[in-house]
């Protein structure tokens, strides 16, 4: 691990053992693996990807769960914020290469 979290740690954080660090890197593999670049909506999706990580790691299915809900929100949103930065590039009128809008608050 980087000497990034020693040099913010004061004593408070806890720095994940190298196990730790190859099952959460194994847990995204799979659910990428799963979703590749769009959310996969077949059913039971969710359910299907905790059982792929349980059979290849020892964490606990409550975690597993956690972190494949949250994977799944984090990547909707980034779909989203993707959408919407494309949106936006196709819909702003340009002059020689300078935006046109103006925002104001």
């Amino acid at each position: 691990m980087p000497g990034w979290i020693q040099h913010l740690s004061f004593g408070g954080l806890t720095e994940p053992s190298d196990k730790w660090l190859l099952q959460a890197k194994e847990c995204e593999r799979i659910f990428n693996r799963f979703h590749k670049t769009q959310i996969n909506k077949d059913p039971y999706i969710t359910k299907r990807i905790v059982n792929s990580i349980k059979k290849r790691s020892d964490l606990p299915e409550e975690i597993i769960k956690a972190f494949v809900l949250q994977r799944i929100y984090i990547k909707i949103k980034w779909l989203n914020v993707m959408k919407f930065t494309k949106l936006l590039s196709n819909n702003i009128p340009w002059i020689n290469g300078v935006s046109k809008i103006i925002i104001t608050e």
